[in-house]
């Protein structure tokens, strides 16, 4: 269950953010009016188009920042699975969601009605695409915290599954594309991470050593392909950072791992 302490974080999160958007969004808008009228279009049918692909294109951008950084917050609190946590999570960011659709067509209509409205049921229509997008990640999501409890009852230790945060294109005035393409330097520091780990692995006692050198080198091998599985390569590192930080010594491999894991942005104490 999402406790309400995580709702009020995420909200604390998300809320700014979106709050953020608004002066671009407007200054989007006037800009796209400006555009039309001049090429004498300030009232027709290409600019009624124009105005709705631009609620769509806003909304997605508002439900993305919500998925995010609702995951950030469940994956740096350390939520715990339970059965009823898919539910919750979809529900919260469900809400967010209608509440972008009732302030995106507001805005626009107190705004811009003279020149056009925004059909509601596209916009009804691009929130359900959306929810079911991020529903798929937020079921990845939580079943890789339930195979976490699962690890840990049967171990002993403690081991995190955290996935990482879909993304599609979300406009032309301020794009929130979270797709990870790893460049050559942050390929350097995820395989120094994982060397490092190994080490650490070798030369300790951890009684899962040698399943977590497996992993390393899983990730190893993973790194070499032109585009990586972000989702492997994710949950590799979380699990790695959860055994080396219990190995003396081992700080070193630690903090290379914190650093690799900034890039997908997870923050890690």
């Amino acid at each position: 269950m999402l406790s309400a302490a995580t709702r009020d974080l995420a909200r604390n999160l998300i809320n700014p953010r979106i709050a953020d958007r608004w002066s671009g969004f407007v200054g989007a808008g006037e800009s796209m009016i400006g555009t039309y009228n001049q090429r004498g279009l300030l009232v027709s049918g290409p600019m009624v188009q124009a105005m709705n692909k631009f609620g769509r294109d806003e909304l997605r951008a508002q439900i993305q920042i919500a998925f995010t950084n609702i995951q950030r917050t469940v994956v740096q609190t350390k939520t715990t699975y339970s059965q009823d946590l898919a539910f919750d999570l979809k529900r919260e960011l469900e809400i967010y969601a209608n509440q972008s659709v009732i302030e995106i067509i507001g805005e626009i209509n107190k705004r811009w009605a003279s020149v056009a409205t925004v059909n509601p049921e596209s916009m009804d229509r691009e929130k359900r695409i959306a929810l079911d997008i991020f529903s798929g990640e937020i079921d990845i999501l939580v079943e890789q915290l339930r195979q976490a409890a699962t690890a840990e009852k049967s171990s002993g230790g403690v081991y995190n599954f955290h996935g990482p945060v879909g993304a599609f294109q979300v406009g032309n005035y301020n794009i929130a594309n979270v797709t990870q393409n790893l460049a050559d330097a942050d390929r350097a520091k995820v395989t120094e991470a994982l060397d490092l780990s190994i080490q650490s692995l070798q030369q300790s006692s951890h009684p899962k050593s040698s399943e977590m050198e497996r992993l390393a080198e899983e990730a190893r091998e993973e790194l070499t392909k032109p585009v990586p599985n972000d989702t492997k390569l994710l949950t590799i590192l979380t699990v790695l950072s959860s055994a080396v930080e219990g190995i003396a010594n081992a700080r070193p491999a630690y903090e290379a791992l914190r650093t690799a894991l900034l890039f997908w942005g997870i923050s890690l104490p």
